[in-house]
Parts: structure tokens; sequence; C-alpha cells
């Protein structure tokens, strides 16, 4: 089996979120949550030392942020991993130089937030 079918497989998903995570629950240096946006540093240098050092998993939260910056809550779900356990791997990737932060101001998409409004007040009782 490939390291990456091994990643995804139901085996690798029985392996106890406490134990991707060394028994963390949270990062002690980065407050993520679900919806930090996380994007794959650039840098071969940097890359090359991380992927030697990181395993399974760490590659895989890479490998997700590498195209476009992707959310924890997204990353979560795509590995079927709690949110919480994506957080402490990412917030090593950070430390590591993996992974950077994106700092994205996030507009509200008002016609879109009006029109939802119309919809659950047609759907009142």
């Amino acid at each position: 089996m490939t390291a990456r079918g091994w990643a995804n497989s139901a085996a690798a998903r029985r392996i106890p979120a406490y134990a991707l995570t060394g028994g963390r629950v949270a990062h002690e240096q980065h407050s993520l949550t679900a919806a930090t946006l996380l994007l794959t540093r650039q840098s071969p240098h940097d890359r090359a030392t991380t992927e030697f050092i990181a395993g399974e998993e760490r590659e895989e939260v890479l490998r997700h942020c590498s195209d476009e910056a992707c959310a924890i809550a997204e990353i979560s779900h795509r590995m079927q991993r709690p949110v919480s356990a994506i957080a402490v791997l990412a917030g090593d990737l950070i430390d590591d130089g993996a992974l950077l932060l994106v700092d994205r101001e996030v507009s509200p998409n008002v016609p879109l937030l009006e029109r939802l409004l119309v919809g659950l007040k047609a759907l009142e009782v």
C-alpha cells in the first residue's frame, strides 16, 4: 500500500487523534480555529526539510493546502479527523515553517444573506 493510500485507509483513521498529536488537544503557541486559513509555504528548501520530519498526516495537511488556502475545518473533514487534532498538527507545521497563516478579510456577501433571510422567513409557520 502506498503512503498516500495508508493515510486515507480505514486502518489509519482508527489511530486515535491523541496519538497523532502526542496527547495534546490544543497547540501551545497558536490559537487556531476551524475557520483559520492555511497555505503551504512554497520554498522547496523548507518543504524538503519538513517532509523529512513530517508524518503521513502532516504531509496530508500540506497537500490539502498546497494549491490554495484551506480552512482547518475543511482539512478536518477531508481527513476525517477532529478539528482539534488538525489544529495541533497545523500549529506544528507553522512552527516548522511549512505552513503559513492566511490573513484574509472576509466581507459578507450582503445580497446572498438577504436572499437567505427571505427564504428563512418564508419557512416560518
